[in-house]
């Protein structure tokens, strides 16, 4: 598998959760050909780092080397900006943006996409300007969505291994135990436990973010989604709740 050389340097800036404290990871501004790093210091030199998958995770997306050491990671918590311009060293300029006006429901966004690979990059402005800059996993700053296990070299893959192209009754044979709790998109794979969080009536629930698997396909021209017996997509963050709108 071929392997892609980029420069890492940069400053770590952990995302905000309210019942717990996400992993710390590298959001700093990076330039094209540059990746954060996340252990950076002020003084240090880019090291040259080979990356050659790329893993995505319930709380952030790491950049790993051939022998699996993480060269980046980049947290879906904070500022999209450096995992945005990390994609486009990775992959180069995108195929395709889009915009959404949001809904009552969802905030504003742009998706960058590179082939099958997206970021959909959150703007919380006008009605949902309250959460800008005050980031979790149920209002992350980012979602990475992959619907390839390999592109220009790179593999792409879940933190459990489950690729899309996968048969999907196998890999949803390895969903989650999420009580009663469940996703709005997907099943879930795997999972990180946040926290307790107590609810208006005095009950409690331990919040929780996954990775999901999804088996549909969209037809744009037509609007609609069509169920595959393969994973069609991987994605993250996606929270368990406890009923969707």
């Amino acid at each position: 598998m071929a392997a892609l050389v980029i420069g890492l340097s940069g400053c770590a800036s952990p995302g905000a959760v309210a019942t717990s404290s996400p992993p710390a990871t590298s959001t700093s501004t990076a330039t094209p050909g540059q990746i954060a790093s996340p252990t950076p210091t002020a003084s240090e030199e880019p090291a040259q780092a080979s990356v050659a998958s790329v893993v995505v995770l319930p709380t952030h997306v790491e950049f790993r080397d051939a022998a699996g050491g993480v060269a980046a990671s980049f947290d879906y918590a904070t500022e999209a900006e450096a995992a945005i311009l990390a994609f486009r060293d990775l992959l180069g300029a995108e195929t395709y943006t889009d915009e959404d006006d949001g809904s009552y429901h969802y905030p504003p966004s742009t998706l960058y996409a590179w082939g099958d690979i997206e970021i959909i990059e959150s703007h919380f402005v006008d009605m949902w300007a309250d959460h800008a800059g005050n980031y979790s996993y149920d209002r992350p700053s980012f979602m990475l969505i992959i619907g390839t296990a390999e592109q220009q070299g790179i593999a792409f893959s879940s933190g459990v291994g489950v690729i899309p192209g996968d048969d999907w009754a196998v890999a949803a044979s390895s969903a989650i135990d999420s009580g009663s709790r469940f996703t709005c998109t997907g099943t879930p794979i795997d999972s990180i436990e946040l926290g307790e969080v107590e609810q208006p009536d005095g009950t409690t629930f331990i919040q929780t973010v996954t990775t999901a698997i999804v088996n549909e396909s969209y037809d744009p021209s037509t609007n609609t989604w069509t169920a595959t017996d393969v994973v069609s997509e991987v994605r993250a963050p996606v929270m368990l709740v406890d009923g969707c709108v």
